[in-house]
Order: structure tokens, then C-alpha cells, then sequence
């Protein structure tokens, strides 16, 4: 006998979870599809070249924080 949930198992395990969160698989497939929209929204958004440049300094800007917060040898972005 094996270990490995079957599909019926696993999709039993989601819908527990989702009633724990008071949701039905109704509900989240809902959550999912907006969320898909709103990615393509993004994707699909004209950046300007000034919001570009804006948008690489916000980006370094974090990756100095999120580094200055880790130890020396554990950096994320940096050689360090």
C-alpha cells in the first residue's frame, strides 16, 4: 500500500483548507481568475522610459536594504 495521496485525497485536504479560510473552491477559482487579470493588466501596461528609471532605482534601492538586513556571506544581491 502506498503512501501518496490520491487525487480525491488531495483535493479533499484543499477543500478542508478552504472552508478553514471560509472559502469554497467556487470562491478561490473566483480569487485565481482576478488575479490572472490583474497580471495581465500589468504585463500588458506601457512604461515610459522616466518610469522605467524610476522603477530600476526603487529596484536597487531594495535589494541594498534587503542585503544591509543579512548576515556577510548570506547576501542575496551583493558579492559580499
Amino acid at each position: 500500500m502506498s503512501n501518496n495521496p490520491t487525487a480525491t485525497q488531495l483535493e479533499t485536504d484543499e477543500e478542508k483548507f478552504l472552508k478553514s479560510l471560509g472559502r469554497t473552491p467556487a470562491d478561490e477559482q473566483a480569487r485565481k481568475i482576478a488575479a490572472m487579470q490583474t497580471l495581465e493588466n500589468w504585463m500588458n501596461e506601457e512604461v515610459t522610459p522616466e518610469q522605467n528609471e524610476l522603477n530600476r532605482e526603487f529596484f536597487n534601492d531594495f535589494k541594498e536594504i534587503i542585503d544591509l538586513e543579512r548576515k556577510p556571506g548570506c547576501k542575496l544581491f551583493s558579492e559580499e
